[in-house]
């Protein structure tokens, strides 16, 4: 490759700054951890959705490194949005620019885009193992390009950290809003959040203009580039009907043969095309709760895109009801939930054994306990939450103790 190709990615080799317009003044409170990592051997891998802020936390790495005491040249930074076939063609290029020996110093390699590059896990993995000294840090979009093909090609050789959109707590900071002690300004920004989700580029924007930053910029993207580029899906379309249906269906049960005669394509087809939008973090599958993991999978799946404000780019009018179910959305994906529950009775989600209920309204009634109290029955948990507007108090049941706490008050804090 040419060398002024790399010479414009590392324009601190020459100034022994990072472009201020390359960084953000917030850091996100992963890039502690990551920065924690600097001093291992093995490669760090930063994945997510794509706008979430990969990228910059890329320029804050080095940021940090300069900041430190490592010489602008020991770092090379580069985007695999631009077109190489080969590492080689990279650090072969930096070696001959650098005059840099790989077996002398520490040296950090940071690689953008990684899963655009063809086998790459393979191509790592030789640098790795011949130059104990390089650190790499490497980012991408795409789970199934990270994880599945790592955990055989590196196993043992990287660490993952998972970048998702804004916590509720990030979203605050960014506004200029202390997110504790507890204050008036925490509530209403509350409802923005959920309205407009967790994209950083979209926290100081109006809730019209972070709509419209999500579709072209977030979803479109996705959709009509980047899954077409790395997959032979050839209908795009396809996947954005799936994304709208499912905005307007938060938590909705994925019954394949039902979509395909919705959608009017093949039940295979839609199958492949919702794994698709799940390994591109734009789509979060929940399976049935049961004790046994077999169980689970024979269960149909409950879906939810994973940030609100992806559901309010495709619908626009948000009466009270369907916050509510925006507030579910939140839950589940600041859990991270994996399963939910479905008997004669139902709950939202279940993490480590605990089963969690949204119910964004005035008042909680008996009736309202009921799903989390029959989990409790069933599986002998002692404990339950349910997520509520404003009411807050710990209720005492037979089957142990359930906790209600105020929506608000739960994302600045999500456990369970």
């Amino acid at each position: 490759m040419r060398k002024e190709v790399l010479e414009e990615f590392n324009e601190w080799w020459f100034t022994g700054d990072v472009p201020t317009d390359l960084l953000e003044e917030y850091e996100r409170e992963m890039l502690t951890k990551v920065l924690g990592e600097l001093r291992r051997r093995q490669i760090v891998s930063i994945v997510g959705l794509r706008r979430v802020g990969k990228t910059v936390m890329m320029y804050q790495i080095i940021n940090h490194l300069l900041d430190g005491g490592v010489e602008p040249t020991n770092i090379v930074y580069f985007s695999f949005d631009e077109r190489v076939d080969e590492l080689a063609d990279v650090l072969d290029t930096y070696r001959d620019v650098q005059a840099v020996d790989f077996r002398d110093g520490r040296t950090y390699i940071l690689l953008d885009e990684i899963q655009k590059l063809e086998n790459w896990q393979n191509q790592i993995k030789k640098y790795y193992d011949l130059y104990p000294r390089i650190k790499f840090i490497i980012s991408g979009s795409e789970s199934l390009f990270i994880r599945q093909r790592t955990k055989e090609t590196l196993a043992g050789r990287i660490r993952e950290y998972f970048l998702s959109t804004l916590s509720f707590e990030e979203f605050l900071e960014m506004k200029g809003v202390e997110p504790k002690p507890y204050g008036p300004k925490i509530k209403p920004r509350f409802v923005e959040y959920v309205n407009k989700g967790g994209f950083p580029e979209t926290v100081q924007e109006s809730l019209k203009e972070a709509r419209r930053y999500i579709r072209s910029s977030v979803v479109d993207k996705i959709l009509f580039k980047d899954i077409v580029q790395m997959s032979s899906i050839r209908d795009p379309d396809l996947l954005r009907k799936i994304v709208e249906v499912l905005a307007v269906n938060p938590g909705m049960y994925v019954n394949y043969k039902s979509l395909a005669q919705q959608l009017g394509r093949d039940r295979r087809t839609i199958s492949h095309y919702i794994l698709w939008l799940k390994e591109s973090f734009l789509v979060r599958l929940l399976q049935n709760y049961r004790k046994g993991r077999v169980a689970m999978l024979r269960k149909n799946r409950r879906a939810y895109l994973v940030d609100t404000g992806i559901v309010t780019a495709y619908k626009p009018v948000i009466d009270d009801t369907f916050f509510g179910r925006l507030v579910e959305t939140l839950v589940v994906n600041s859990l991270n939930a994996e399963t939910f529950w479905r008997n004669r009775h139902e709950v939202d989600c279940v993490v480590q054994g605990v089963p969690i209920e949204a119910k964004y309204r005035e008042r909680i009634t008996g009736a309202d306990l009921r799903g989390v109290r029959a989990f409790m029955k069933r599986f002998k948990s002692k404990r339950g939450v349910v997520v509520t507007k404003d009411e807050e108090k710990t209720e005492k049941v037979n089957e142990g103790v359930i906790k209600l706490i105020p929506a608000w008050k739960f994302a600045l804090n999500p456990s369970a």
